[in-house]
C-alpha cells in the first residue's frame, strides 16, 4: 500500500505505538493524532480511547492550552501540559497544517521523561513511514518502467519458477502475469517450444551466458526470445530473465521488400527481353509492309501477308505491355503518390486485355485529389488485379466506370 495522505500515515502512528504497548511505560486514557487547523479550529484525525473519553471534551481541553501547543509546535519541542494532563509532542509541520500526538491521563500526571520517550517513539515511527512511502514510491516507478517495456520479461528462480512478468507478457504471449507467477516456466511453454526453451534455460544455468532463439513460432507469431542469466547484488546467479520480441511484423515487411526486389529484377528482364524482340519484329514488319505494296494485286499473296502483320503488331502490344510493367516495378516506391496517375497507367495495361470483347471505359478523375505517400507498386498491382476481374466478369459488351 502507498500512504499518500496524511490520514492513513496517522493512522499507521497510532497503530504502531499501540503495538508498542505504550501503557507499560506510562498511564494512557485517550491517544490521538490531532492537526490544529487554525488558532480556533483542532480536529482529531484518529484516535485510541481507551477509557471512553469523549472526543469533544478532549477538544475542548486543547482549545484552553492552544497558544502554549502552538508554540510548541513553531519550536518543534515535546511537553507536559495542562499540570500533566496531556503529552504534546509535534509531529509535522508543513502544507498549512500542524500535526501532533497527545496522550491523554485522566487521573495520574506525566513527567518530563514521559514526553521524552514518547517523542523518541513517534519519532523513530514517523521515519519508518516516511521511508517505507520512499520506498513504495521507487517500486512504484520502477514497477512503471518494467511494465512499459514493449518486449515481455519473464523472471523466474534457479527451479524455473516464474516470480515476476509485465504487462507485455499478455499482449505478445497472451499471458495474463498475475495467473503465471508462481508457476514453472517449461509448464506455461506450449508442447511445441519446450523442450527448446529447456535447452536454453539449461545453457544460461550452467554457463551464465545469454541465449538467443531465432524465430520461435507462438501460434500465429513468430517471436525472438534471449534468456539472460538474473545476478543478485554479488553477481551470483539467482534466476533468469526471458525477453520475447514479436517480429511478426518485421518478417512480414522484409518479406514484401524481397519481393519488390524481385519485380525489379523481373522487371529489367522484362525491359531486355522486349527490346531484343522488337528490333526483330520491327524488320519484320517493314519486310511485310514492302511485300503488301508490290503483291496488292494479288490476293492470293495478300491472305498470308495480313495475318503477318496483324501478328507482329499485337506481339508489339505485349511488348509495349512488358515494358510499361517493367516502368512499374522500377519506380521508388517510397514517394508521394498521384493515385490518379496510377490509375491512368493501370487502364493502358489492361486495355490490352481487351481482345475482342467491346468494353468502353470511362474515367472520373477528381483533380483535388491530395498526394500521400504509399506503395506505389502493390496499388498499380491491386488495380490492375480489379480491372482484370472486371474484364473477365463482362461476356462480350460492357461499361467501366473508374472515379476518384
Amino acid at each position: 500500500m502507498q500512504c499518500s495522505d496524511i490520514n492513513c500515515n496517522s493512522d499507521s502512528i497510532l497503530m504502531k505505538i499501540e503495538a508498542l504497548n505504550i501503557k507499560r511505560f506510562f498511564p494512557v486514557d485517550w491517544m490521538g493524532i490531532v492537526t490544529i487547523l487554525n488558532e480556533k479550529e483542532i480536529a482529531i484525525v484518529d484516535e485510541i480511547d481507551y477509557c471512553n473519553v469523549e472526543s469533544g471534551l478532549i477538544i475542548d481541553l486543547l482549545l484552553n492550552i492552544k497558544v502554549d501547543i502552538l508554540n510548541l509546535v513553531q519550536e518543534e519541542k515535546y511537553e507536559v501540559l495542562d499540570n500533566g494532563a496531556f503529552l504534546i509532542i509535534p509531529m509535522m509541520v508543513g502544507n498549512g497544517r500542524k500535526e501532533i500526538c497527545v496522550c491523554y491521563s485522566i487521573e495520574k500526571k506525566y513527567e518530563m521523561k514521559d514526553a521524552m520517550l514518547l517523542s523518541l517513539v513517534t519519532k523513530g515511527i514517523w521515519e519508518n513511514i516516511r521511508l517505507n512511502n520512499a520506498i513504495i514510491e521507487e517500486r512504484n516507478y520502477l514497477s512503471h518502467i518494467y511494465n512499459s517495456v514493449l518486449s515481455s520479461s519473464i523472471s523466474t528462480d534457479k527451479n524455473g519458477i516464474i516470480t515476476m512478468a509485465n504487462k507485455s507478457t499478455t499482449e505478445i504471449l497472451g499471458w495474463i502475469p498475475k495467473e503465471i507467477v508462481g508457476r514453472a516456466m517449461l509448464d506455461v511453454i506450449t508442447l511445441d517450444n519446450r523442450n527448446t526453451i529447456k535447452i536454453a534455460m539449461d545453457y544460461v544455468l550452467e554457463t551464465h551466458n545469454v541465449y538467443h532463439l531465432k524465430r520461435v513460432i507462438q501460434g500465429d507469431k513468430f517471436l525472438d526470445v534471449s534468456v539472460f542469466p538474473l545476478r543478485d547484488d554479488k553477481g551470483s546467479v539467482i534466476g533468469l530473465v526471458a525477453l520475447t520480441r514479436d517480429v511478426t511484423k518485421k518478417l512480414i515487411y522484409e518479406s514484401e521488400v524481397e519481393q519488390l526486389k524481385q519485380f525489379a529484377v523481373l522487371g529489367q528482364m522484362a525491359t531486355e527481353v522486349a527490346h531484343d524482340i522488337r528490333n526483330p519484329l520491327m524488320s519484320i514488319r517493314g519486310c511485310a509492309d514492302i511485300l503488301k505494296r508490290f503483291l496488292n494485286k494479288e490476293p492470293e499473296y495478300m491472305e498470308f501477308l495480313d495475318p503477318i502483320i496483324g501478328e507482329v503488331d499485337r506481339i508489339n502490344e505485349v511488348i509495349e505491355q512488358m515494358l510499361l510493367y517493367a516502368t512499374m516495378t522500377q519506380e521508388n516506391i517510397n514517394t508521394q503518390i498521384c493515385i490518379n496517375e496510377i490509375l491512368v497507367k493501370c487502364v493502358k495495361v489492361i486495355k490490352l486485355q481487351k481482345e475482342s470483347k467491346y468494353i468502353k471505359i470511362e474515367k472520373n478523375l477528381s483533380d483535388e485529389m491530395p498526394l500521400f505517400k504509399g506503395n506505389s507498386v502493390q496499388l498499380q498491382q491491386a488495380f490492375i488485379n480489379i480491372l482484370s476481374n472486371a474484364f473477365q466478369a463482362i461476356e462480350s459488351n460492357g461499361h467501366i466506370i473508374i472515379q476518384s
